[in-house]
């Protein structure tokens, strides 16, 4: 799913693969011996999801019924993303594993980039715009889910920059996708024993510092430099707690690097770029009036919500064609769509995954504590994002499997010896057997 990216955007189905893969994923989830478990917090995930379907009966037409059956397809999807993951051996999927393929992903985002630059203002046929209904390629969204494009299409005002989004369907996914993946690139670099691969992926993270500021997207500056600060800045610390002595030395590289990168940009074309954005926030106005509009109509339906994003001209007739209430972040798309308590327990949700993965773990009893802190990261990131990104269709599933894998991190998978005494084999904890040597 994730390693076939630029497959599924040529093909029309970026927005639509989640749900396929889910499938044979559920189907090993119920052919399990021993059931299916979970985290005792995963009831406030399952708490969403029955809001999130019972929100179907606001639903008053088909474009509204298509809209809520597309997200409910992402929704379900990551939801069998967790479990798959949470109850997978690790011996059989482990956790360097899931770091290596979202490093991939990452790596993918920034060639799509890289490609947008390239290729400005370019689409493409896909095999999904040819066997579908033509009267559905008339709805923009549809449009967009599956006619893959390089770029926003249209120039930043005083740039003349496209702004990259391949092989994302919008730039802001592109910018979303850039940040949650990032903590990904940092694990390889403090993890792997390879030197290639660390310089490959220190050299990648300098030169994908431009698809990102071509990208002019200030959400994806603002959750990448927060993401990274957080992580970085921990690991650093850690040495005075005893942590591993390489991975100080390598998140204080890092920051050095990041440091003399961000100089470097400022000083360039680049940070002419960078400041003409902030400058000029074109956009903010109709987002102040999306966020407005959205607490209006959470007062006309605040249970259940309206089922999908509402058309701005339920609102005002004369408004005229725009994103919308309720599409400018996964905060405002759950309020709208789904009701208050849907939105309490989504970020319930994610910030209690996000404390119970707060504290550090020991790499002992088979725990991978490197891996476990970088799928902590990402967790964050992903509540930086929730107010202005909406983490659908691949936000969602990156952030619930680095939920699912942290989470399982957390348990060893046998009780080593207590020091001094004779070393035997290893104690099974909940009925595991300890991994071959």
């Amino acid at each position: 799913m994730f390693g076939g990216l630029f497959v599924w955007w040529f093909l029309g189905l970026s927005g639509f693969v989640q749900g396929i893969f889910a499938v044979p994923l559920l189907i090993a989830l119920v052919a399990r011996r021993r059931g299916v478990a979970m985290p005792r917090a995963f009831w406030l995930w399952l708490l969403f999801l029955g809001f999130m379907f019972a929100s179907a009966s606001q639903l008053n037409d088909i474009n509204n019924a298509l809209s809520w059956g597309w997200r409910m397809t992402i929704y379900v999807a990551s939801t069998i993303i967790f479990l798959f993951v949470y109850n997978s051996s690790r011996q059989r999927l482990p956790a360097k594993t899931l770091i290596n393929i979202l490093a991939a992903f990452w790596v993918l985002t920034v060639i799509g980039g890289l490609m947008g630059m390239a290729l400005p203002n370019h689409t493409f046929h896909s095999l999904m715009q040819s066997v579908m209904p033509q009267h559905f390629l008339s709805n923009s969204f549809v449009k967009a889910l599956v006619i893959p494009s390089t770029t926003g299409g249209k120039a930043f005002p005083g740039l003349g920059i496209y702004r990259v989004k391949a092989p994302f369907i919008y730039t802001n996914q592109w910018g979303s996708a850039f940040a949650l993946t990032l903590p990904f690139a940092f694990a390889v670099i403090s993890q792997s024993r390879k030197s290639l691969h660390r310089l490959f992926f220190i050299g990648l993270l300098i030169v994908s510092v431009v698809p990102l500021v071509f990208s002019l997207d200030r959400g994806s500056w603002l959750s990448a430099g927060a993401g990274s600060a957080y992580g970085m800045f921990r690991l650093a610390r850690g040495g005075r707690r005893g942590r591993s002595a390489k991975m100080v030395r390598t998140a204080r590289s890092l920051i050095f690097v990041g440091v003399v990168v961000g100089a470097v940009v400022l000083v360039s074309p680049l940070g002419v770029d960078i400041l003409t954005r902030l400058n000029a926030g074109y956009g903010d106005t109709h987002r102040q009036l999306l966020y407005n509009s959205s607490l209006t109509l959470v007062g006309r339906s605040p249970v259940l919500g309206f089922g999908s994003p509402v058309s701005l001209n339920v609102l005002d007739p004369s408004a005229p064609p725009g994103p919308s209430v309720g599409t400018h972040g996964t905060f405002w798309t759950v309020l709208v769509s789904n009701g208050v308590p849907a939105l309490v327990f989504f970020v319930s949700w994610l910030l209690a995954a996000f404390l119970k993965t707060r504290k550090r773990i020991a790499g002992t009893g088979g725990r991978n504590a490197e891996a476990h802190f970088w799928f902590h990261v990402v967790i964050f990131t992903a509540i930086i994002q929730l107010p202005y990104y909406e983490l659908l269709p691949w936000g969602l599933p990156i952030v619930m499997l680095a939920a699912a894998a942290a989470l399982r991190e957390r348990v060893p998978l046998w009780q080593p010896e207590p020091a001094g005494l004779p070393l035997k084999a290893p104690v099974p904890i909940g009925g595991l057997p300890p991994p071959r040597t």
